[in-house]
């Protein structure tokens, strides 16, 4: 679901904003909306990059790989 939203669904958003900024008068509501909406995916992706990456350091550290010889 999270790739479907990153690779389908925000990008579509993102081209709607690129073309909706032409009519920003008319579409003010429209664009505030789609840039809060990336806003949110932008943090919501990224927490979900940090905790892969702790993820990644703890199974790393339980598997002793990285530790000095």
């Amino acid at each position: 679901m999270v790739r479907e939203i990153a690779f389908e669904i925000l990008p579509l958003l993102a081209r709607f904003l690129e073309e909706a900024y032409n009519y920003e008068e008319q579409l003010e509501r429209e664009i505030i909306l789609a840039e809060e909406i990336l806003s949110e995916a932008e943090k919501a992706l990224a927490a979900s990059s940090r905790s892969q990456a702790r993820l990644l350091g703890e199974n790393a550290r339980l598997s002793g790989a990285g530790e000095p010889i």
